[in-house]
């Protein structure tokens, strides 16, 4: 939990409270959080950007298989990059808001923390695949030769 990491003390197994955790982590932060979800978020929006920008030059040339797979691979980069970026939005706002965050944002950066490895691993797994076919048209040209 959010809230519980940022803000509450913590109690160990053996029943002691720890003290680091009664301390708010933004004021420890200070600006250091803030810059990171501004460069995380802007990183991320910058790749939704240019994903959507290729699905849009790919999906209108996708005629063979090749073409297809780069489709999908951008694709799934661009949703992996928004999930991520809507994650980022949800979590400064969990942590600016603790400890009186909302449970169902918190359930739904549960959701989006975890959605981003699956999307962004098919995507890479897309990639792959897409290199094993480079590196076999590549090896059909040298053998013709």
């Amino acid at each position: 939990q959010v809230t519980r990491l940022w803000s509450d003390p913590v109690l160990d197994p053996w029943g002691q409270y720890h003290p680091w955790c009664t301390v708010r982590g933004l004021k420890e932060w200070g600006m250091i959080y803030p810059a990171y979800c501004w460069t995380a978020g802007l990183g991320f929006a910058s790749i939704v950007l240019w994903s959507a920008i290729r699905l849009q030059h790919w999906y209108r040339a996708a005629v063979g298989h090749d073409q297809r797979l780069q489709v999908a691979i951008h694709a799934l980069s661009l949703a992996a990059a928004a999930v991520r970026t809507i994650y980022v939005v949800a979590e400064a706002i969990l942590v600016d808001a603790a400890p009186n965050g909302s449970p169902l944002l918190e359930k739904v950066a549960g959701v989006l923390y975890t959605a981003f490895f699956s999307l962004s691993a098919a995507a890479f797994l897309c990639t792959c695949n897409q290199w094993l076919r480079l590196f076999d048209s590549m090896d059909l040209t040298q053998d013709g030769e």
